[in-house]
């Protein structure tokens, strides 16, 4: 597809349902320019000012082994689970989710992890966690480290500045998440948060073949 010196197309089509969703995975070639981008069958782009209709080498979000995941569905709910538990890595995230999925309303689950970081970082933490329409907060996650007095969830979430902002445990998350049918969810951290969002994408996966 038009073929240039330095210019490389790969095209693919796909139909999908509201049931089902196209995940595709990848490292980012070696390359100055790359960009993952929407089409319809006469290669007219999307209209990109309801819909994400490209990602680029800068907004493609990679593991700490460089590969990326992309989901694509047609569903009205979206469900990410991302590792960053520090603030400039939450930025990345909420920016990109902002990006992505535009004028949709985000719900961010965080797990903040140890005390003493939550105690050097609550500030920031604060300010990346302002980036959501909905930010929840679990309890902080201890690992190695023992309370320190006055750091705690209940105090950081007084510095958030979302329009809607909570406190819940993990039982309490999966009981609302079970009464929503739209939105982008999110779950943040590096806990044990990560063997929540195992049970919440089973959930989710429930909802959307409904």
């Amino acid at each position: 597809l038009f073929p240039t010196p330095d210019n490389s197309y790969k095209i693919c089509w796909y139909e999908i349902n509201d049931d089902q969703m196209i995940i595709v995975r990848g490292t980012l070639p070696k390359a100055r320019y790359f960009s993952f981008t929407f089409y319809n069958v006469w290669l007219e782009s999307y209209d990109y000012t309801r819909h994400s209709a490209i990602l680029n080498h800068e907004q493609i979000e990679l593991d700490e082994e460089g590969r990326f995941e992309i989901h694509v569905a047609t569903s009205q709910l979206y469900f990410i689970d991302d590792y960053a538990h520090h603030p400039a890595e939450l930025v990345a995230t909420l920016q990109s989710a902002r990006a992505l999925f535009l004028n949709k309303p985000i719900t961010g689950i965080f797990q903040p992890h140890l005390f003493s970081r939550t105690r050097d970082f609550k500030n920031e933490f604060a300010e990346a966690l302002s980036l959501l329409d909905h930010c929840i907060l679990m309890p902080i996650y201890p690992a190695r480290e023992s309370p320190i007095p006055g750091v705690n969830s209940e105090a950081l979430l007084e510095l958030v500045k979302a329009p809607k902002k909570q406190i819940m445990s993990a039982e309490a998350v999966l009981q609302f998440l079970k009464v929503q049918t739209s939105g982008v969810f999110i779950t943040l951290g590096a806990g044990d948060i990560g063997q929540l969002a195992a049970t919440i994408a089973a959930h989710f996966k429930l909802q959307i073949q409904k």
